[in-house]
């Protein structure tokens, strides 16, 4: 069922606590990836916007995307 949770981004802290959720099932490796993906999905947008991204600014951009969906993104 990896890849149908959703990431929450009402806030900074319910961000992290999804994204915890959702590496809960995986292993060393597979976290790596996840947050390797994340970091390229944060550099891109920041390049989009001019600017580095706040927390909250970051976990409202990703609110409700699966897994799957931030390669699209990244």
């Amino acid at each position: 069922d990896e890849g149908t949770g959703r990431l929450d981004g009402r806030s900074a802290e319910a961000f992290a606590d999804s994204l915890s959720a959702l590496e809960a099932g995986m292993g060393d490796a597979a976290k790596l990836a996840l947050h390797m993906k994340l970091a390229q999905v944060r550099a891109k947008l920041a390049e989009q916007r001019g600017r580095p991204l706040t927390d909250a600014e970051f976990a409202k951009a990703l609110d409700g995307k699966t897994l799957a969906e931030l390669d699209t993104l990244a």
